[in-house]
């Protein structure tokens, strides 16, 4: 079954491949950004911000140059702020100890901060060749439906199984290509919903599509519907500047700014939570003038309503939690702003 997968595939994708601004590169920083970015992020957005990132970091030296603050500015509304913090530290060993330069096989790159089993697969084998196979969710779909694979691949029994399959039709003459075919396929043709089994190069031979119903496959866990949180933020202003907190350590969002609040508990009113929250952050009592107005943000695993109060500072007689900054409302992107205070600001600035 394996020679009537290799084949039609790559044939297929030399044809049919999807035009990326990082499709072709050989380059392994290249590879690694858009491969990080690509975690957990729309391709749609990665059209736009990839060529804008590589165009400031060119090279692994050049992040390593750069400040945190600089970098999480740089990543800003991709989300994952973890994955950019990674990014720079490995640009920083690679400095000291590859010569700033990525090491080419599978079992140093993995040991690298945010490079995991498929990206290290992915950099080694398009890069160099390397006999590994790189599995994502488009990998993992495409084999469950080909091989009709009964175990769950969210459990280690599935995700064993699928490693052994991927690895048993990695065409060891063009791994590297193989693995971007298998992607390609996954995002192009073997969608979740309403996949093109018609046109896919290797239905003839899928279990899956023979079955009736490809989309029976992958077997896995139902997601859990997101929480819905409600959070109260404040604006506070003195001498024509706003006041914003930094995300402390060990948090989301760790580092950037964001305006002073937070989530509001079991029997406690949203202007409450307000009240405590900015005491506890900020040592400051104040007083809540007036409700601005709302707005919504969703996490992969979480639903904020954002709920925006002007208010003013009654007192400030000791230190909060949190570092403090006090800036010109036009200045302030210059600083990493999350996605969601970006959308509070806009009712902010009405």
């Amino acid at each position: 079954m394996e020679t009537r997968f290799k084949k039609p595939l790559l044939d297929w994708y030399r044809k049919n491949s999807r035009k990326l601004p990082f499709r072709g590169s050989k380059n392994p920083w290249k590879i690694l950004v858009s491969e990080i970015m690509l975690q957990q992020t729309t391709m749609e957005t990665i059209l736009n911000r990839y060529p804008l990132f590589i165009k400031q970091f060119p090279t692994i030296s050049s992040l390593a140059k750069a400040t945190e603050q600089e970098a999480l500015k740089a990543w800003e509304g991709l989300g994952y702020y973890r994955r950019i913090k990674n990014l720079r530290n490995t640009a920083l060993i690679c400095c000291k100890k590859f010569n700033g330069k990525l090491p080419k096989k599978y079992s140093e790159l993995i040991l690298l901060p945010g490079i995991g089993e498929y990206t290290a697969a992915a950099i080694s084998s398009i890069c160099h060749n390397e006999k590994k196979a790189a599995i994502d969710g488009n990998v993992t779909r495409v084999i469950s439906r080909f091989f009709s694979v009964e175990e769950n691949v969210s459990k280690s029994i599935g995700v064993k199984k699928i490693k052994k399959l991927a690895n048993k039709i990695l065409n060891s003459e063009s791994p590297g290509d193989h693995n971007q075919a298998i992607m390609d396929l996954g995002s192009m043709v073997c969608t979740p919903k309403n996949p093109k089994c018609l046109s896919c190069p290797v239905s003839k031979s899928c279990s899956g599509f023979n079955s009736g119903d490809a989309t029976k496959y992958p077997i896995k866990n139902k997601k859990n519907k997101s929480p819905e949180v409600d959070v109260a933020i404040a604006s506070i202003k003195e001498n024509g500047k706003i006041l914003l907190v930094q995300r402390p350590a060990g948090t989301m969002l760790e580092g950037l700014w964001e305006l002073p609040g937070g989530k509001v508990e079991k029997n406690e009113s949203i202007k409450e939570a307000c009240v405590r929250e900015i005491k506890e952050e900020t040592g400051m009592s104040i007083r809540v003038d007036r409700k601005m107005g709302m707005v919504k943000h969703a996490y992969t695993h979480l639903k904020v309503r954002l709920h925006i109060f002007e208010a003013s500072i009654k007192d400030h007689k000791k230190n909060g939690s949190r570092r403090l900054i006090w800036t010109n409302v036009n200045e302030i992107e210059t600083l990493p702003i999350p996605t969601g205070t970006k959308k509070a600001l806009s009712i902010i600035r009405k």
